[in-house]
């Protein structure tokens, strides 16, 4: 049963990876919603907002990507782009 955990959590890593390199790809130097960025990386199977946005904490999190709290209409939303790189 170990084993086959193990092997399964390993699955569930790569498939996350793939999502963040993909993620990663399209993001750009401006700054753009989770809900945009979802629509970008549509074409990935089972791909939700909530998927894409917890990928997009953790580039933050590795410095890979900067987010910014942008004023759309009468809500305030988050908005993320890829870190410059000088």
């Amino acid at each position: 049963k170990a084993a086959k955990a193990k092997e399964r959590a390993g699955e569930k890593k790569a498939e996350g990876d793939e999502i963040s390199k993909r993620i990663l790809e399209v993001l750009t130097d401006d700054f753009q919603t989770g809900e945009c960025i979802t629509q970008l990386v549509s074409d990935i199977p089972e791909i939700t907002k909530s998927k894409v946005v917890a990928r997009l904490s953790n580039l933050v999190k590795q410095g890979k990507a900067e987010k910014e709290q942008i004023k759309v209409d009468t809500r305030k939303i988050m908005a993320y782009r890829a870190t410059k790189l000088d």
